[in-house]
């Protein structure tokens, strides 16, 4: 199956290669743990920032690693790591020990970033020890646990084969904890699901979306319009919308509608033309009354009925 790297996809990527995840209504289950599907959008729609989070979790791994090997950090263990107090307890050496390692090898460690960084398809990483201790210092279960694509770690065999003594042994739920400290989400269960799909979400990108990753551009819609229609098309944004829904009102100094990508009945959605017309500037019209309300009953009776209408489509779209 060809798949694009977007959320839908990516939700429909799961489905095929796990059991272990399900849909139901609004939730995305990860065995009994559901995940609202904002969530699950906002964990994609994070991907470019959570790679290279993780990136620099495996790069410091790796050059801590080989450190300590060439005996730049003899009473550190990367066996130990990532680990607060070990980094407070010994952060000049070991700051000194992971600056002496890239000076002395930086070719290869360059040339590992690069390779690397083209498979999660990010441009202009670059290695930064703060960064690295930054990573470093996380809290959580060790890199003994974390998960490392097949792609990744041949890369490391190839070239810090001693590494992998204590990286990426088992278990590979290592990172569920950092994604839940980016999310600030800290719910029974969840670190298991934030680690299960992040994994599948690297697999994704590198077996399935080779290439660089880009933020979607806030784009217009297009059509074949006469002058007239310029500015009904101008009022368009297509970008995730805050709560979910297929539209919601959007300003930005004039009143506009955003349309939400990752709703799957935005596939629907007709192209901009003398015929459908009539559907967007019915958009633009409730929209503007929405964002112009001020009695708060009035809002919150409007936002119901947006929610209840994206939900009802999302349902009949899974169906």
């Amino acid at each position: 199956m060809s798949y694009v790297f977007d959320s839908i996809d990516f939700q429909n990527y799961l489905l095929e290669k796990s059991t272990k995840f399900r849909v139901d209504g609004l939730s995305i289950w990860f065995n009994s743990i559901p995940l609202p599907v904002d969530l699950f959008d906002k964990l994609f729609d994070d991907s470019s920032q959570h790679f290279k989070l993780y990136l620099d979790h495996v790069v410091a791994a790796v050059i801590l690693g080989s450190a300590i090997e060439h005996d730049f950090a003899p009473d550190l263990s990367l066996k130990e790591f990532p680990s607060n107090q070990r980094v407070d307890d010994h952060r000049d050496q070991l700051q000194a020990a992971l600056e002496r390692e890239i000076r002395e090898s930086f070719r290869l460690y360059d040339d590992f970033v690069s390779d690397t960084s083209d498979y999660l398809g990010i441009e202009d990483y670059q290695i930064h020890v703060p960064a690295l201790m930054q990573a470093l210092s996380h809290q959580g279960k060790k890199y003994s646990r974390i998960y490392c694509p097949a792609e990744i770690k041949d890369k490391i065999k190839a070239s810090f084969p001693d590494i992998l003594k204590d990286f990426a042994k088992s278990n590979g739920d290592m990172f569920g904890n950092v994604i839940a400290d980016q999310l600030k989400i800290y719910r029974s269960g969840f670190n298991d699901a934030f680690a299960s799909i992040f994994s599948r979400l690297l697999d994704f990108k590198i077996c399935e979306c080779s290439g660089v990753l880009s933020s979607r551009p806030k784009i217009t819609l297009i059509g074949n319009t006469s002058t007239d229609d310029i500015e009904i098309t101008k009022k368009f944004i297509y970008e995730r919308t805050s709560d979910g829904s297929l539209w919601e009102p959007y300003f930005d100094g004039e009143y506009k509608v955003k349309l939400n990508p990752a709703h799957p009945y935005s596939k629907k959605l007709p192209e901009y033309n003398e015929s459908t017309k009539f559907f967007y500037e019915f958009l633009v019209k409730i929209s503007e009354y929405e964002a112009q309300l001020d009695d708060h009953k009035d809002l919150k009776s409007i936002e119901s009925m947006r929610s209840i209408v994206s939900r009802n489509l999302w349902i009949e779209s899974d169906s």
